[in-house]
């Protein structure tokens, strides 16, 4: 880790090098000059900040606290305060006009990756060359910013957001760091098949028998009595996905595919997701249990992954 290293014009137009350092770091101080935002727009000490003027300049860099940072993405490039009061570049954005709300201005200069506003959705894959992890519609200023689509790339170490309008169109981009959970998913995929020998084909009967602690018995109970604000067609679609997983896990397992495993519990989450934005199923107490119930089917199966670790951290919206 460096304490602020010298900064050099061959960096000037790297901007994924300003990520994991310190907002006193030379170089994001240098960043920050050119765009005429030393001071920050948003900040809350030891916490987070934004940095640059969207509406003027189409960039944007935000940084969250030490010990947030070290937490969530692992150690920060460069530490300059060397206390919870610093502050770590975490993010970085690029917007066309408009984009930062009405009458906003586009950023000027280069994009990360090759990339231009205005590309079609398949030249943005092209360029990354990466396939996008999850799609989804954008929540920015409804009926005033262009942007209708949100793709998320993994290209090596980042997270690339990729912006879309209407028409499929680049309207912005975002960088970030891999955090812990995506970095772990990658190293497990890499681990997958040599994990596939330690599965166990005869769990069907212990994987069955957990049939019977679905969670969305006690759902069903607290619904009933009036504890939980829950339509009983809502908690049966849950139990539908809960059932189909574990037979699509008792399969998997016999055929001794960790990928088989990892792949239906992934599919299991992303279906839950889909459920709870309609429907807001998911609380707490909910999310809680589905834990503890996906966790214990995949230890019968003889699936591994890191003590402490939450496996459906990457793809859970709940």
């Amino acid at each position: 880790m460096e304490r602020g290293a010298p900064y050099s014009d061959q960096d000037a137009d790297d901007p994924a090098d300003l990520l994991g350092r310190s907002v006193h770091d030379a170089r994001v101080v240098a960043r920050l000059i050119r765009h005429g935002a030393t001071e920050p727009d948003t900040l809350i000490e030891g916490v987070f900040a934004a940095y640059g003027r969207p509406d003027d300049t189409g960039f944007g860099l935000s940084a969250e606290g030490l010990a947030s940072y070290r937490a969530t993405i692992g150690e920060p490039r460069s530490v300059v305060i060397g206390t919870e009061a610093d502050l770590i570049v975490s993010r970085i954005d690029f917007s066309d006009a408009d984009c930062a709300g009405p009458g906003s201005r586009a950023y000027g200069g280069p994009l990360p990756f090759g990339l231009y506003f205005g590309d079609p959705a398949e030249a943005v894959s092209g360029r990354l060359s990466a396939k996008p992890r999850r799609k989804g519609r954008s929540g920015d200023l409804p009926g005033q910013s262009p942007v209708a689509f949100v793709w998320d790339y993994q290209v090596g170490d980042l997270l690339v957001i990729a912006k879309l309008t209407a028409q499929h169109r680049l309207a912005a981009v975002y960088i970030a760091p891999l955090d812990r959970p995506a970095r772990q998913v990658r190293e497990r995929k890499a681990s997958l098949k040599a994990m596939s020998g330690r599965i166990d084909p005869a769990s069907a009967p212990r994987i069955e028998a957990l049939r019977a602690a679905i969670p969305t018995t006690r759902w069903c109970e607290r619904a009933a009595a009036a504890d939980a604000d829950m339509d009983e067609r809502d908690i049966a679609e849950a139990e539908a996905l809960l059932h189909r997983y574990l037979d699509a896990v008792k399969s998997a397992a016999a055929r001794r595919s960790a990928p088989a495993l990892h792949r239906e519990t992934e599919r299991l989450v992303l279906s839950l997701n889909r459920l709870n934005r309609r429907n807001g199923l998911i609380e707490t107490l909910e999310r809680d249990e589905l834990g503890v119930f996906i966790d214990a089917v995949l230890t019968e199966a003889g699936f591994e992954w890191s003590e402490g670790e939450d496996i459906t951290a990457p793809w859970r919206e709940w």
